[in-house]
């Protein structure tokens, strides 16, 4: 008799667990940006001579519609590990593309793109996908990524059901056929005061918690650089436009000196569009303090598609 409750009590336990799995899997995390992006380009019979790649700045800062033969992988909070680790996969299965767009920002070497991924805060089940144990052991990554991968991987429900609110809101973003998820919304409609908490919630969230410079981050771009150099990919890299107020915020931040520094030092050999102060007097074009809305995302990316035309080795494919 025992020996019979210790069974259903462990069986009980497996179907609570993949009832759990499955319950995130498919609804929690039903509108994953990165999910969504990728079986959108996996559905898709057409060729990208254009990859974009990055976080939140891109991923609604470049429309595809604008950029003629592009894809919009970016998704939020997406760092240059991230980066690294879809780009390689990406390549095992399909044609590299000519150029990959990367951002450029006082925010992309911070260590608060590890702590996003250790920190249970992104989609757990698909990057525990990508990101695998013989990766992990062959990359020799801190033993904390493996208590990550192994947390991600078997219980990616754990710590997760704050999530469960999202079943009964509308998505954030709307995902076109080419990875462009854009906001309308004006930065500029918000009464002062309004824009002045945003701004100081946003350089707190960049800058506030975490320091500037992460070498594990460097590390990951030069991995990228050095990928992208044996595959022929050009690399253009972009700083994207940020509202006035942002930016003077971010001036008075003596660290971002290093940061600054350290995006020269590691773009040197590349083609850099250096957007951040384009738009800084035209607060109509942001969605918020530092991203783009449609309209600033349709004027940056006709800019970039007119640096982009000098520079493609065939014509761009038209959508």
């Amino acid at each position: 008799m025992r020996k019979i409750q210790i069974l259903f009590f462990f069986t009980a336990l497996i179907f609570i667990h993949l009832g759990f799995k499955w319950f995130y899997s498919n609804l929690l995390t039903q509108n994953s940006l990165v999910r969504l992006k990728s079986e959108s380009f996996k559905s898709k019979n057409q060729s990208h001579p254009i990859w974009i790649f990055g976080d939140s700045h891109p991923m609604l800062g470049l429309d595809p519609a604008y950029l003629p033969g592009s894809f919009n992988f970016a998704t939020t909070s997406e760092n240059y590990f991230l980066n690294f680790i879809k780009l390689k996969n990406l390549l095992d299965k399909n044609s590299p593309p000519e150029i990959l767009i990367l951002p450029a920002e006082l925010h992309s070497f911070s260590k608060q793109g590890k702590a996003l991924i250790l920190g249970h805060e992104l989609d757990d089940l698909f990057w525990s996908q990508e990101i695998n144990w013989k990766f992990i052991n062959e990359d020799s990554l801190s033993p904390e990524f493996k208590r990550w991968w192994i947390s991600a991987w078997y219980f990616p429900y754990a710590g997760q059901f704050y999530r469960i609110s999202s079943l009964w809101k509308k998505a954030p973003y709307n995902i076109d056929s080419h990875g462009f998820t854009g906001i309308q919304n004006r930065f500029s409609d918000l009464p002062g005061k309004e824009q002045k908490v945003q701004i100081e919630e946003r350089l707190s969230s960049h800058f506030g918690n975490y320091e500037e410079v992460d070498n594990f981050q460097i590390d990951y771009l030069r991995k990228i650089k050095s990928l992208c150099k044996r595959k022929a990919i050009e690399i253009v890299f972009i700083e994207f436009p940020v509202n006035k107020d942002y930016l003077i915020g971010c001036q008075r931040k003596k660290n971002l000196v290093r940061v600054d520094s350290v995006i020269k030092s590691e773009t040197k050999d590349f083609m850099v569009l250096h957007y951040r102060e384009v738009f800084k007097n035209q607060t109509e074009l942001f969605s918020d303090p530092d991203h783009l809305n449609t309209k600033g995302a349709e004027l940056i990316s006709r800019k970039v598609d007119s640096v982009l035309m000098e520079i493609r080795k065939k014509p761009a494919l038209t959508h």
